[in-house]
């Protein structure tokens, strides 16, 4: 308990940060990236069987971008998970109350997962993971929450090599692919499949505004363009328990 008291003050500490990083005007205008991105991500969420309720937690959930599309198309009864109380998640309970979702939200943070074990049967985690304060503690709550034979999807951004440099208000961490493995490995999951998705490198001015622009307004050309440059920026992974 006293764990979890010192937990949920760390992230108050960063809650006022984070939500003003959110909406600063340069970062507001990475919502097509961030699109194109959760719409890649979905396309790995299988369909539900219809002869029971299949149960799919979305931790980091924020405004439903990722969890409501899937709960709708792809049959499942969905429980979002966030420590932010704001308005993304106003935004998702108005959403799921005029589309009549079967969405239940809840306040908290993926190193305390307030579910009983062997309960959900799938995971969705994007671009949550470099954000939270322990993530070996995060994978070790969904393996213990996942049903047997249950699936988490990953969203994660990746670097080829870590830096020491590396500075960022809101990324506590930062992740190869290797190291995404073996957290998964800890905890015995089986990682059955890993799409990258590409992006421009670091690029003398002023062609850096050029990669800058690609990414806010033609993310698809981005990531082609990221191939030939074979800088993987993102992985999502899709791993059994």
């Amino acid at each position: 308990m006293d764990d979890e008291i010192t937990m949920w003050n760390a992230w108050e500490s960063k809650l006022k940060e984070f939500e003003k990083w959110r909406t600063e005007k340069v970062k507001r205008c990475l919502n097509r990236y961030w699109l194109f991105l959760g719409r890649e991500f979905i396309k790995e969420v299988p369909v539900a069987e219809f002869d029971q309720e299949k149960l799919c937690l979305d931790i980091g959930c924020g405004p439903g971008a990722i969890l409501c599309p899937i709960v709708k198309d792809r049959f499942y009864v969905g429980i979002g998970i966030d420590p932010i109380i704001s308005s993304s998640l106003k935004i998702l309970k108005r959403r799921t109350q005029e589309e009549m979702l079967p969405v239940h939200i809840t306040r908290g943070v993926g190193e305390y997962l307030p579910f009983k074990n062997s309960c959900v049967h799938i995971v969705l985690m994007s671009g949550v993971l470099d954000h939270t304060l322990d993530p070996c503690q995060v994978i070790g709550e969904i393996h213990r929450v996942l049903s047997k034979h249950g699936i988490l999807l990953i969203v994660s951004g990746i670097v080829l090599e870590k830096s020491k440099d590396f500075s960022d208000r809101t990324h506590l961490h930062h992740f190869t692919i290797r190291d995404l493995y073996d957290l998964l490995n800890k905890d015995k999951f089986s990682i059955k499949r890993i799409r990258l998705i590409y992006g421009m490198p670091p690029l003398p001015h002023p062609l850096w505004l050029v990669s800058g622009a690609l990414m806010r307004y033609a993310p698809r050309l981005y990531n082609l363009l990221g191939r030939l440059f074979l800088n993987p920026q993102v992985a999502i992974i899709t791993s059994t328990s």
